[in-house]
This record gives structure tokens, sequence and C-alpha cells, in this order.
């Protein structure tokens, strides 16, 4: 088993792992659940569903004021109730308002919460809290030593969780969402004691109102990261621009461009296809001039006809296409290649006057990992892209004019010249023999006169071709 496939494995195993944890300990808690309070655990559940719905999503874990009903619902009803709200209503509302993540990603993320729930719960005991009495001024420390083990305990399983692919995301690292999901907390704990203080003081309807302002600021906390990442990203696509008219490299440029994308766009896998005759091989076909992926090795060189597979399609759209969902197409299931194991899509025609030279191509493994955001800036870096490997291919291609003879496409006398200089210095310096193999054709002037000089020239060609 190679390790790519163990890390999944591995990675696979844990998630069911702590799927199976927190289904047991939900089950362990069930006992200590009252259903005379259920019209309250009802509504909890609610707000709970109604943070996740406006759940700010970071590649390192996710944003809510969730936590207010948390730390609200253990301090009336204990660890049991908090566990449960949190874990099922996040299960719930993570079905409800899918994002194109599998079912055990929403299982984890409900499951994660219980866990945290517990282990907050230990560390509240072994802090001296109170097993009833919570709401007293003897037990803030307690409280706040349930708020860190719960935190840290949250953002611990999420690292595990994402480290296959952490750093499929640079612009947006683990210590970013730890600093933000920070910033949150410092709004949502006192709130959650307060929801919890009037809850027991004025009544239930009072802490269920004072929660409606934290979704507004969660609203505003998604809009300040979102600012955040957009600024970065345009930093980014500076740097990609910066880089691309400083190299004059091809397939330097290739590699720059799948770095660059993604910074910006997270793939499992980038592609760039080049038409065939720009590099003289061909006419109708694209190469696989680029690849960032785990099977760089079986991608590398493969070729596509313009009329097959998934590079006929996206020729055909002529435009910057997304594919939410691979299997959800008819066409693009059947096709072999890379809708084979990637079901979400990125694919961008490069353009240079008017006329398609490559594609530029991402996939994530998951379906609807993209949208028009990611679409908008890939098609960015796609023309940006286009133009630099236009001009680095017509460069390349003067400079081979330059170096090499127009009939044979062997060296020029020039070049010939400089090559030898070069070969004999290094000869001489390392003290490595040397031969130089002078070849004639017999009888050429006659045969030149016979056949006529253009029968000449095919046989210089035919000659060249065997020296080469």
């Amino acid at each position: 088993m190679g390790p790519v496939r163990l890390k999944s494995l591995l990675h696979l195993v844990y998630v069911w792992l702590t799927i199976v944890a927190g289904v047991v300990l939900l089950w362990r808690y069930a006992p200590t659940l009252d259903l005379d309070y259920a019209l309250e655990l009802a509504l909890l559940a609610l707000l709970v569903m109604l943070a996740n719905w406006l759940v700010v999503f970071l590649p390192h874990g996710q944003l809510s004021a969730a936590y207010a009903v948390v730390l609200a619902a253990f301090i009336l009803y204990g660890p049991g109730v908090a566990a449960w709200v949190n874990g099922v209503a996040t299960v719930l509302a993570q079905g409800i308002v899918n994002r194109g993540n599998p079912a055990r990603t929403a299982l984890f993320n409900g499951m994660q919460y219980v866990i945290a729930v517990a282990v907050g719960q230990l560390a509240y005991a072994l802090s001296g809290g109170h097993p009833v009495d919570r709401l007293t001024v003897a037990n803030v420390f307690p409280l706040l030593a349930f708020t860190a083990a719960y935190f840290a305990t949250n953002h611990l399983l999420v690292f595990v969780y994402g480290f296959p692919v952490r750093t499929r995301h640079p612009l947006v690292s683990w210590t970013d969402a730890v600093r933000w999901d920070a910033l949150t907390y410092l709004v949502v704990v006192p709130v959650g004691g307060l929801m919890a203080l009037l809850a027991g003081a004025v009544g239930f309807a009072a802490a269920f109102i004072l929660f409606l302002p934290l979704l507004a600021v969660q609203a505003f906390m998604r809009r300040h990261i979102r600012l955040e990442i957009t600024n970065r990203e345009l930093m980014v696509l500076h740097e990609i621009t910066c880089a691309l008219t400083a190299s004059l490299d091809p397939d330097a440029l290739l590699r720059l461009v799948l770095k660059g994308a993604s910074r910006i766009v997270p793939y499992h896998t980038g592609v760039i296809y080049l038409r065939a005759n720009q590099e003289a091989t061909g006419e109708h076909e694209f190469v696989v001039r680029a690849v960032r992926s785990r099977y760089a090795r079986e991608l590398f060189h493969s070729r596509s006809g313009v009329d097959e597979g998934l590079v006929g399609w996206v020729l055909q759209q002529g435009r910057p296409v997304l594919v939410p969902d691979a299997r959800a197409d008819a066409d693009l299931c059947r096709m072999p290649g890379l809708t084979q194991f990637l079901r979400s899509l990125i694919a961008v025609p490069l353009y240079a006057e008017d006329e398609i030279i490559g594609l530029l191509i991402v996939g994530e493994r998951r379906p609807q990992a993209y949208g028009d955001r990611h679409l908008h800036l890939l098609s960015i870096i796609g023309g940006q892209a286009a133009v630099a490997i236009n001009n680095a291919l017509l460069y390349r291609r003067i400079a081979q004019m330059a170096a090499t003879d127009e009939l044979t496409g062997l060296c020029n006398r020039r070049h010939f010249y400089d090559r030898a200089r070069g070969a004999l210095e290094q000869a001489r310096s390392s003290g490595a023999p040397l031969a130089l193999v002078i070849v004639d054709i017999d009888g050429f002037k006659a045969f030149n006169d016979c056949y006529g000089h253009l029968a000449g020239d095919a046989a210089l060609v035919e000659m060249a071709g065997v020296l080469r």
C-alpha cells in the first residue's frame, strides 16, 4: 500500500473513530436528559441549527456563535443536554444545508462537539466546579476551564482531521482559524453566561432573544473574514503577475501557474495542457505539460484529441467552465481520465490572439468544492498565464530559429561553433577525450544536377534525421 493510500485510510479510520466515540458519549449521556424540559431543549437545538446555517467555513474549521448555546445549556442543564443539543443539532443543520460534504463530515462535526463537551466537563470537574449549581461566582474559573478545554479539543480534532490536506490551503492557516475563533469566543462566552442568567431569573424567552444579536455578530465576522481573504487573494494575484513577467522559460512558467493557482484555489489535481503543435509535435492534440497531483507520473505527457474526453468538452464550451459534480453529468461521468477521480472541476481555456493554446484544469475529489468566486479567480490567472506562456513559446521558437538551420533543423554554423568551442574548453579542463565527426554526402553535386535542388534538399533533410 502506497503512502498516499495509507494516509487516506488512516484519515478515514480517525473520522469514524471520532464519530463512534461521540455516539457512545451520547448514549451514556442519554439517562441525564429530562424530557420535562423538551420545549427548552428544542429551542436550544433550533438556535444551534441557526448558528450552523450561518457558519463561517474555513479550510481548517468553522466559526459560529453556537458555543453561547452550549455554555448556557451546560450551566442550566449539565453536560448531557449540552452534548445532545450541540451534537444532534449540528448533524441535522449540516445535513439539511449540505455544502457538498459527505454525510460522514456532518457526523464528524457533530460528534466532535460531543467529545469537546465531555473533555470540557472533565476540566470543569478537575477545576473544582460545582456539579449542580454552576451559575455562581465561585464557578467562574471552572467555567473558564470548561470553555478552554472545549475550545482546545475542537481545534485539536479539526487539526488532525485536516492534516492530510493542510498544505493545500496556504492563504488561510490553522493559526488564522484559531485566532478568528478566539475573537468570536470573546463575544460568545459572555453572552452564553447572560443567557443562562436570564433564563434562570426572567425566563427562557429572554435568553432566546438575547442570542439573536449574536447571529448578526456572526454575519459581521463572516464579512470581515471574507474581506481579509480577498485582500490576500489580491496580493497573491499581484505576486503571480510579477512572477509570470519575469520568466521566458515555458516549463518554468507552467509550474509557476499551477503553484500560484494552488495558493488561491485549493485542488487535489492541477493540470495544464498545451496544444501539441506549439511544440512541433502535431496539430490535433493537446498534451499535458505540467501537473501538480498525487498522480503526476501517470498524467504527465498524456495526450487528448481536440474532440476527445474532457479536453474536447472544454474546447467545445470555449469559455471557463465550473463543474460542481462530474458524476451528476451524464456526459462527463462516462469520460476517461480526470473525471474518473475528480468530482469538482474548473477548466479555463488559455487564449492567445483569439486561439486556444492550452487548458488549465483543476479539480477536487469531493463535489461542490468550488463556486463562482473560484471560477473568477482561476479565470484571471488563466488570462495572465496565456499571455505569458504564449510569449515564452514565441521566444523559444525565435531562439530555436536563430540557432538552427531552417531546412534541416540542425545547428547553424554560428550555434555549432559556440557549442563546439564550449565542448573543447570542457574537454581541456577535464582531460576527457573529444571527437569531431565530419560527414560528407558522396556525389551530392551530381545528385542535385540530375534530380534538382528540391530533391537535394530532401536528401539533406533525410541525412539530418539520421544524424539526429
